[in-house]
């Protein structure tokens, strides 16, 4: 075999090899994010106006009725809001698959009714009722999550439960993402529960307070992750592999008409991907330039 020119760009084929062998993705999968944020430093923002709830001081507050009953306050923003409480998918408040969160905070009144989100509002297609899921917690310290589906009574997905994630006084941070049909809760950014909830494929999102307190919250946001659908996934991820297998296979086959099976296991040898490649590789080229000198 002749000697090999020693330009380190005389060796494409096993460079490729090489990298393609360590760091070629098995994923295709892209996601595009889109940002809600509402601190009330200019009135209610996205929020619709409700009577019992007011912007003051860069917060909104909201003042009980003392009825034994809740209170809703929707997100209705962006540039194509539905007129109605249930948006429909191409509507700027509906949220399929989200990062939602709000810092909350109890004021007075009972501490033990709850107050927090309310996620994934919509019509019931059969009952025609409304359907959503909420995470509330209570100022006595504890938490809550429940669905209301078809028309029938509320269903505990967790019922009251005692935290210490709970600030008793003072603010507490509420967070969802929304997955799916997978729901992850959060209390002061600590995952107290993760659920998988059928029938809930998007929808209005908000607040909701119990009448019998006086409370507000503040720094309202939301991520929205846009994914492929599971179908997608599975396609890009199986033409990336082939793509892989495709080039990999390719490649074996011209460095085994070029050098012998000795040659590449010496070269092969001296590459060290945990050393980003780069360091490894020119040992590698090395070491194969000095096999066929």
């Amino acid at each position: 075999m002749p000697a090999m020119k020693t330009d380190f760009h005389a060796y494409p084929l096993l460079f490729l090899l090489l990298i393609l062998s360590a760091v070629l993705p098995g994923t295709a999968v892209c996601r595009a994010e889109t940002n809600v944020f509402e601190n009330f430093s200019k009135g209610l923002g996205g929020f619709e106006d409700t009577y019992n709830f007011t912007v003051k001081e860069g917060c909104c507050y909201f003042k009980g009725d003392g009825s034994n009953s809740a209170s809703f306050i929707f997100w209705k923003g962006g540039t194509n809001p539905s007129a109605s409480d249930a948006p429909l998918p191409e509507h700027s408040n509906y949220f399929k698959d989200f990062n939602v969160s709000a810092t909350v905070s109890f004021e007075s009144g009972s501490s033990n009714v709850g107050y927090g989100f309310f996620l994934c509002f919509q019509k019931n297609a059969v009952s025609g009722t409304d359907d959503y899921i909420q995470f509330l917690i209570a100022g006595a310290g504890y938490y809550y999550i429940f669905k209301i589906q078809g028309g029938k009574p509320a269903e505990a997905l967790v019922p009251w439960k005692k935290s210490d994630f709970v600030q008793k006084a003072g603010e507490n941070r509420l967070s969802v993402i929304k997955a799916e049909n997978l729901f992850s809760f959060y209390l002061n950014e600590t995952k107290v529960e993760e659920l998988s909830v059928e029938g809930f494929s998007g929808g209005a999102m908000g607040l909701t307070m119990s009448n019998l307190i006086n409370s507000h919250f503040d720094n309202f946001a939301v991520a929205v992750t846009a994914l492929y659908t599971k179908a997608q996934k599975d396609k890009a991820v199986s033409d990336a592999q082939a793509a892989k297998d495709a080039i990999i296979s390719g490649l074996n086959a011209e460095i085994a008409g070029m050098y012998t099976q000795e040659q590449m296991d010496a070269a092969i040898g001296k590459y060290d991907p945990s050393r980003d490649g780069i360091v490894g590789l020119e040992e590698a080229i090395h070491a194969l330039r000095q096999c066929v000198k």
